[in-house]
């Protein structure tokens, strides 16, 4: 194989963009190309024969005692240090390794360098906002909460069909854009690790990484300005007032405020109580977790068009004991898979997002019932055998107590 001319070799070690020096035994610089004169301000000769320490004083310390555990060890090493250059303080990322004599013996050290300075900066950035991001999305699942715990739904109902979605879409494009940046960062160090990092390969690196870095950037500003805009929904957060009333006149009230919805939907809707009790309760929230049983019966039960119109039943029955109520939505439709059971509780959880489906009805009553009234939420489904959910409900709570029975 032919050899390259010295001159040659000399003149791709001086032109590369890369730091390379070489350094004896006594850790004396014996060679220092253009980019390392740059690096410590030098001309060539006020850096040959001269240390790191005589050239940088104690910033050089940690770069002294690598190069004297390449010649004490005969390992290779690669680090990152700083070092205040043109007044600032600049990072390399530097490999050391031994250099040898054709016998084999150890006679210096050399080291390629290349500033990462920008990198590192770029990196901090992309950290920080993320780190931001992170806390705005931990503030907007404590806003989440505040809305179910409030009932705010006409605002929360709107947003969340659309949450995941526009927030997801942004997220993904700066990880991706992320991912990118970073395998050009391993690209680059492990080109400078193996002294194949050219000119034109460091450029187009720079270019490419530039632009990733844009791209992430700008995608984690977009989602964090979602986020920010979802934490101004307003939020009613006065307390409800308790009402006490006949628990089958107010029954009979929510079947009325019902029966059109089940009309459009062309169910058969009923309500039947037991007895005639005079209670005093958080109606409101009450309300709230019944009407999303009866509307979510309406929605799913009955998706199947092969049902008979004449066929389609919910049922709303309640008992009450000294204990208990219970309170118990039933229809006759297409009922749930046992996975879909499973899960149907979960906040935004769906079978029907491609028809607006928002999966919080479920998760806002059974919020309600357990937070608000103490009490428990059961599901009971089969396909093909409608479901059943069935509250029970503490008495003698705060949200909910028995004034009389007659």
């Amino acid at each position: 194989m032919p050899t390259l001319p010295v001159d040659l070799l000399r003149t791709v070690i001086q032109e590369t963009p890369l730091v390379i020096y070489a350094k004896d035994t006594d850790r004396r610089f014996v060679l220092s190309n253009r980019m390392h004169g740059l690096l410590v301000e030098r001309p060539e000769g006020a850096v040959l024969g001269r240390t790191d320490t005589e050239l940088f004083g104690d910033a050089a310390a940690e770069v002294e005692g690598n190069t004297a555990r390449v010649l004490a060890e005969r390992v290779v090493i690669a680090s990152e240090y700083t070092l205040p250059i043109a007044g600032e303080l600049r990072t390399y990322l530097e490999t050391i390794f031994p250099l040898r004599n054709a016998a084999g013996d150890v006679i210096g050290a050399g080291g390629i360098a290349t500033d990462i300075t920008a990198r590192r900066a770029l990196e901090v950035a992309l950290q920080e906002r993320a780190t931001e991001l992170e806390r705005t999305l931990v503030a907007l699942r404590a806003a989440q909460s505040e809305l179910i715990r409030n009932e705010k739904m006409a605002a929360l109902g709107t947003l969340a069909a659309t949450v995941a979605h526009e927030v997801n879409t942004p997220l993904g494009v700066g990880l991706t854009a992320a991912t990118v940046l970073q395998d050009l960062v391993d690209s680059l160090s492990d080109s400078a690790d193996h002294g194949t990092l050219t000119r034109a390969g460091l450029r187009a690196s720079l270019d490419d990484a530039r632009a990733a870095a844009t791209l992430a950037v700008r995608s984690l500003e977009r989602a964090g300005k979602l986020v920010a805009s979802l934490q101004q929904v307003a939020v009613d957060r006065s307390i409800p007032d308790l009402r006490t009333t006949h628990l089958a006149a107010w029954l009979r009230e929510l079947e009325d405020s019902l029966r059109p919805s089940a009309r459009r939907s062309g169910v058969a809707l009923a309500f039947r109580v037991e007895g005639d009790h005079l209670l005093v309760f958080a109606a409101g929230e009450l309300q709230q977790v019944v009407t999303n049983l009866v509307v979510n019966a309406f929605t799913h039960a009955f998706e199947s068009a092969s049902q008979d119109l004449a066929d389609r039943r919910v049922d709303v029955i309640v008992t009450l004991t000294d204990a208990v109520l219970t309170l118990s939505v039933r229809d006759n439709g297409c009922g749930m898979a046992p996975e879909v059971a499973a899960r149907a509780v979960e906040p935004f959880f769906t079978t029907r997002r491609a028809g607006g489906g928002s999966g919080l009805g479920l998760h806002v009553a059974h919020s309600i019932a357990v937070e608000r009234f103490g009490g428990a939420l059961h599901i009971d489904s089969a396909p093909g055998r409608g479901t059943a959910i069935t509250l029970e409900l503490p008495l003698g709570t705060p949200a909910l107590a028995l004034v009389e029975s007659r």
